[in-house]
């Protein structure tokens, strides 16, 4: 997989490959964590390995409301993946289908658009804690994400806490359970008689009370 061509035709490059965490006084830098390199040979050579020589069937399914991008994120990784002979079926449903079935883990692979937190573990304690109730979704757990997270919600030394969702972020890349494709940039437009408008990360219309309108 490709992530900047993900990025660049699925959202004009209007955005940023990125790793497993977003928030960016804890995220590390994602060129320092660990990604695959692009080889389709080698990807030929591993497929034949794994008694996949000439390919395999599978379905990925997207929303057809959320994330807007959704399809065109398939239909590159389609692409891309048709080159080692992986034939990779679109099936796009309306949102609270898709949901059903995200929630269920009925699928072979899906395209979704995880939201972020102001903390690492409310944004992914419900996916990689053995308690979590999204097991089904992340497919994917093991004793020390479980452990990094629980240590991570205890920890209230900020420079502690940073170190140790970088300990968490870099096994997740290193286990590569998902394969986090790209953030992308958010907008707002207003009037110039606007002023103290302060856009939010979590999206929310609260510095709203703080706006001026300027005659």
């Amino acid at each position: 997989i490709d992530r900047q061509e993900v990025l660049d035709t699925a959202s004009l490059g209007e955005g940023k490959v990125t790793g497993p965490l977003t928030i960016p006084a804890l995220a590390t830098d994602p060129t320092q964590l660990f990604c695959y390199k692009r080889d389709v040979e080698k990807a030929k050579k591993l497929m034949a390995e794994a008694g996949f020589a000439d390919g395999f069937s599978a379905t990925v399914i997207g929303a057809t409301g959320e994330p807007p991008t959704a399809a065109a994120e398939a239909q590159v990784i389609q692409s891309q993946l048709a080159e080692i002979g992986v034939k990779l079926d679109i099936k796009m449903m309306e949102l609270n289908v898709y949901v059903d079935a995200w929630l269920k883990g009925d699928f072979d692979m899906a395209i979704a658009l995880n939201g972020g937190r102001a903390d690492p573990y409310t944004m992914y304690n419900r996916y990689w804690t053995k308690a979590g109730n999204l097991q089904k979704v992340s497919n994917y757990i093991d004793d020390t994400l479980d452990s990094q997270m629980q240590q991570g919600r205890a920890e209230t030394d900020p420079a502690k806490r940073k170190a140790i969702f970088a300990a968490f972020e870099k096994h997740l890349a290193e286990m590569s359970p998902w394969i986090w494709l790209y953030t992308s940039y958010s907008y707002t437009a207003q009037q110039k008689n606007i002023a103290g408008f302060v856009p939010t990360p979590t999206g929310t219309l609260f510095s709203l009370s703080k706006v001026t309108i300027q005659q």
